[in-house]
């Protein structure tokens, strides 16, 4: 049973590895842009509606190649993204855990469901902070 285990992870890991060879760390800008195009933040840094609504879920962690409809969260760029490379194994376990938990068929409720499960930990408080030094490092760039 351990040995199953173990095999499960180094395949999520070694496939999670692979996939994100092309994939680019998201900027602040970046960031910046899909947030307020999903999460509707345009004037100041209210993302307490990201743990209300399934659609912004699944379009803001979508649209910065975070999450997809036949993989779910995408763990080891949200490590990446949160400057967690330290804590690899423990984010893949629990987003691994959370997406496999909540799988359903309705991809926005997957989303919701699999980022509430993990974000109850720290990982709920790196995105916060991820999409607040964006906002933050984008205003110091433009001067404001």
């Amino acid at each position: 049973m351990f040995l199953k285990h173990i095999t499960l992870l180094m395949f999520l890991m070694s496939s999670s590895y692979s996939s994100s060879e092309n994939w680019k760390q998201p900027t602040p800008q970046t960031v910046v842009q899909v947030a307020q195009k999903c999460l509707r933040l345009q004037n100041g840094l209210n993302i307490e509606t990201l743990h209300d609504d399934p659609k912004q879920v699944r379009c803001f962690f979508e649209n910065l190649s975070l999450w997809d409809k036949y993989n779910g969260f995408k763990a080891e760029r949200l490590g990446y993204v949160f400057n967690k490379r330290q804590m690899m194994n423990e984010i893949l376990v629990a987003v691994s855990y959370c997406n496999d938990k909540t799988r359903q068929d309705d991809a926005n409720k997957w989303a919701f469901e699999a980022y509430s499960c993990f974000a109850v930990g720290p990982i709920g408080n790196w995105t916060n902070l991820f999409i607040t030094n964006a906002y933050k490092k984008v205003l110091k760039d433009k001067g404001l």
